[in-house]
């Protein structure tokens, strides 16, 4: 109901007058609609018998249940797998090395019950100042999914749970840690403004690649090459790991002369921050309550089977600040690498690393061949880490391939693993449910965004959207709607294709040409140019092809419409009287249609089709302007001069080889 006093709201906002006005008026409405929601309650019935009731469907749940695990596929969200549950099984007793397996170093059992070791984490972190408020909590449970896109199937170890005993102090450090990172890469920026020598590796995510790819001006790229760490999170030493953490920590709250810098850090709800003296917040904690990070190292199990491990080595699975963790850790380790280069005098190799990006554990060197050579100097030994290209001249990092062009420039385009899967994903849902379709059509644009960022040339851009358009009408997308999303993209962010002056139309005809043909009925299509030479352009569009007619009038003042309407005609074969003739010339003048437009209420069935179908896609197209001033030119008054500039370089080259002429 409260819609109803909004729109009454907005209503006399509009008029200028007193919500009170329309007071009668919506209790009338209110009333009137609670009568008919009773009355519908009452005759339609909402209540269906669940299928989960069924016996059949239950007998087969229960067969599922007692010979497969549902999981999810590893990197391919939305689609899961049905692992049969003995291999599920023995795939997680040989990783915690149970029934005489070898096992993983990684744990090792405990003696202890988990109810021991959660009122442990409770009294430890109550002696550092924090206090749990859950009381019911668990221990993390050790489960994992298959990478079914591996030639010989292997399988991703996860620890996780809602209801973990160590998750407050988690999000905790998560903050903490986040705070003192945008610290480092803040130093890191002013080090190598002044140095040139960039000691900052970490990098969030391809977008901050593409961006970090559009600062840097490389001359002549030589080589591209990726590696990775095979065994990132289970086997760096637990005592390696706090103490450059310590020695991380120790340093954000002193300055570069071993002077206090900072006494607390505040951690609000929004906001971290340090502060040098004193604060009321409660929330503050020192260098010292920090510590409780190696508690939280020291102290992290997992349950399975009814049985209690302890992780010895490693990143803390199962712990919201792991990805922190080993960000910091690697930056440590690799700062420390680059600092002890420029202090032995070889600053011309440190340099040679200004363009190194790790992202968790994932590294791309561009340009570094000494890299490779380094990485026993610049990483911890025993990570496993190697190269995962072939050449030097091109490598998939992230979502990104990158690759060298003609004269040593940089191309990137999109690049997605799961296309080399051997097995099909779903990556969007289909219409045919029960879901909104105009979120289906916004996902279109967010990935035709995605693909222009992705790419230097506009070719990958066509080819990744045209294999999008057509996995999206496969799964019950209309092609009108999406040629409509693809207009939205490239007005929103044309730009992004624009780096190769391809028009908007080219696009169009290259990513849904075939979907024309496949989906739409016959369409005749009627074009004018206005201007002293007026050129007119028929097309009709169907099954069996395009017809097109151009004919160019240079008529002196003013147009011959009933001619024109002649000609229009004859091209469409179809006889028309000479008062037909008339009243369609008199009513095609601009000054009759749009008062016409005006005057008219209700448009035609197949027009209010039209406008609610458009709706959809654009809320302002509810009340189309179908026609403004009607003068020649006016496109002036909304183009910026770049604008401007930009359409006539495009205009000339698209139609140097046409003899039409146009009146701009």
């Amino acid at each position: 109901m409260d819609s109803c006093e909004e729109y009454a709201r907005r209503w006399t906002k509009k008029e200028d007058v007193q919500l009170d006005t329309l007071s009668e008026w919506i209790k009338s409405i209110r009333g009137l609609l609670l009568s008919r929601i009773y009355r519908l309650k009452s005759t339609v019935n909402t209540r269906f018998e669940s299928i989960f009731k069924y016996p059949d469907v239950i007998t087969e749940l229960n067969y599922l249940q007692e010979h497969y695990v549902i999981t999810p596929a590893d990197k391919a969200s939305n689609n899961y797998k049905f692992t049969c549950k003995k291999y599920y099984f023995d795939s997680l007793v040989k990783e915690l090395g149970l029934n005489s397996t070898p096992g993983n170093p990684t744990y090792t059992p405990t003696n202890l019950s988990a109810s021991e070791i959660i009122d442990n984490h409770n009294s430890a972190f109550a002696s550092f100042g924090f206090h749990t408020k859950n009381l019911d909590l668990d221990l993390p449970y050790l489960y994992c999914i298959p990478k079914m896109h591996k030639n010989q199937y292997k399988q991703r170890f996860i620890a996780g749970s809602s209801r973990c005993s160590t998750k407050s102090v988690s999000i905790l450090l998560t903050k903490v840690l986040s705070e003192i990172k945008s610290g480092l890469q803040k130093y890191c920026s002013t080090v190598y403004s002044r140095s040139g020598i960039n000691q900052m590796w970490i990098l969030k995510n391809s977008k901050e690649l593409l961006e970090h790819l559009k600062s840097t001006h490389f001359s002549k790229v030589h080589s591209i090459k990726a590696f990775d760490f095979s065994t990132l999170y289970t086997t760096i030493p637990h005592s390696n790991l706090k103490e450059r953490l310590a020695k991380i920590i120790s340093n954000a709250f002193t300055s570069k002369y071993g002077n206090r810098k900072y006494k607390f850090i505040v951690v609000n709800y929004d906001k971290t921050y340090f502060v040098k003296e004193k604060s009321d917040s409660e929330n503050k904690y020192t260098e010292t309550d920090i510590q409780m990070l190696n508690f939280l190292i020291d102290n992290i199990f997992v349950v399975f089977g009814g049985k209690v491990f302890q992780q010895i080595v490693g990143i803390p699975m199962g712990t919201n600040c792991a990805p922190l963790l080993a960000d910091i850790f690697f930056y440590s380790c690799e700062a420390g690498f680059i600092q002890s280069l420029v202090s032995e005098g070889k600053g011309y190799l440190a340099s040679d690393f200004n363009f190194t990006c790790r992202c968790m554990d994932d590294v791309l060197s561009v340009s570094g061949p000494r890299f490779a050579d380094c990485l026993g100097s610049g990483c911890p030994s025993g990570l496993g880490v190697g190269g995962t290209t072939e050449t030097n001249n091109s490598a998939s990092y992230l979502d990104i391939m990158l690759s060298c062009g003609a004269g040593g420039h940089m191309n990137t385009s999109l690049y997605d693993k799961r296309d080399d899967f051997n097995f099909t994903i779903t990556d969007f849902p289909f219409l045919s449910g029960s879901i909104p379709s105009s979120p289906a059509y916004g996902v279109f644009v967010s990935q035709l965004m995605r693909y222009a960022r992705a790419g230097t040339k506009c070719a990958d851009f066509v080819l990744r959207a045209g294999r999008l358009s057509d996995g999206l009408l496969g799964q019950g997308c209309v092609c009108d709607r999406l040629a409509s999303s693809l207009g939205k993209f490239y007005g929103r962010c044309g730009e992004l294709v624009m780096q190769d002056d391809v028009p908007l139309s080219r696009v169009v005809d290259d990513v849904l040409s075939w979907t024309i043909w496949a989906f739409q009925p016959e369409i005749v299509l009627y074009v004018f140019r206005g201007g002293g030479n007026r050129m007119w352009h028929f097309c009709r569009i169907g099954a069996t092809g395009v017809a097109c007619k151009q004919e160019t009038l240079a008529l002196p003042g003013h147009l011959d419409l009933g001619r024109e309407v002649k000609k229009l005609a004859a091209f469409l074969d179809i006889q028309l009287s000479d008062d037909l003739i008339r009243d369609i010339t008199q009513n095609c003048l601009f000054p009759n249609l749009k008062q016409a437009n005006d005057e008219i209420k209700e448009f035609p069935s197949e027009i209010q089709k039209f406008i609610k179908e458009q709706t959809e896609v654009i809320p302002d197209f509810q009340n189309p302007n179908i026609f403004r001033k009607g003068i020649v030119g006016d496109w002036k008054n909304h183009f910026t001069v770049a604008q401007n500039e930009q359409f006539d370089v495009l205009y000339q080259r698209e139609m140097k080889d046409s003899d039409i002429e146009v009146c701009t």
